[in-house]
């Protein structure tokens, strides 16, 4: 069975490639599939500016979250936001391995 996913629009999409750097930096081709090694994941939003609207839609799907409390300004993808954006781009987020004995999440 597949997984229903929301509708977003470009500007959505557009701005979760940027949280994670998908805008700067090409994703590598490895056996005719597409790859990418996100090396951040935030954005920065002015309060109730139009982004700020935007990432509390996509945070209301829970596509995003806000690490640092409801109060502020920087979002960042959660892993239902990293599967769709797969969906979306193609694309196989490839993220590093954790040190061995590290807590797992």
């Amino acid at each position: 069975m597949s997984k229903s996913y929301p509708t977003l629009t470009l500007k959505e999409i557009n701005d979760m490639r940027h949280c994670i750097g998908l805008d700067r930096q090409a994703p590598y081709r490895r056996n005719n599939l597409l790859f990418y090694k996100p090396y951040r994941n935030a954005f920065l939003t002015s309060v109730n500016g139009p982004d700020f609207i935007l990432w509390q839609h996509l945070e209301s799907l829970e596509l995003a979250c806000r690490p640092s409390g409801p109060e502020s300004r920087t979002f960042s993808l959660t892993d239902d936001g990293f599967e769709l954006l797969s969906a979306y781009m193609d694309v196989t987020f490839v993220f590093p391995k954790e040190k061995k004995g590290a807590p797992s999440k």
